[in-house]
């Protein structure tokens, strides 16, 4: 499916969405490679139920938060006067029409604390 038919379908089906976009926030964070202190960072945020996704070259903390702007529709009931980042916002990875997947996500701690183990032991094996 092309962006421009994606972006179009998204915008017909809006009727239909559930607000994917418009119920968490993501942030790109400091990556953790070769860097403990980083690494403790994304302990703490799984800790605090906030998970963490690597994606495109970039680590990021996803916070499951809906907008306090989106009424029973799911719908913006500020939509004349909603944030520029809303406003900029982009159909052509609209999440209702295509499931979205991140190359890493963690959810817990004990699962960043293998992978990390894994990531630590490979590079001893490197001799890094």
């Amino acid at each position: 499916m092309s962006k421009d038919h994606n972006a179009q379908a998204c915008v017909n089906n809006c009727d239909q969405c559930p607000a994917l976009c418009c119920r968490y926030i993501s942030v790109e964070i400091d990556t953790p490679v070769g860097d403990d202190d980083a690494a403790d960072h994304i302990r703490w945020f799984l800790a605090h139920s906030v998970n963490v996704f690597f994606e495109d070259n970039g680590w990021y903390i996803l916070v499951s938060n809906p907008c306090q702007y989106l009424n029973v529709n799911n719908r913006c009931s500020i939509y004349e006067t909603r944030m520029n980042i809303c406003r900029n916002f982009s159909n052509d990875n609209c999440e209702f029409l295509s499931k979205w997947e991140p190359d890493l996500l963690f959810k817990t701690v004990e699962e960043w604390d293998r992978y990390w183990a894994e990531q630590r032991n490979a590079t001893e094996r490197r001799g890094a």
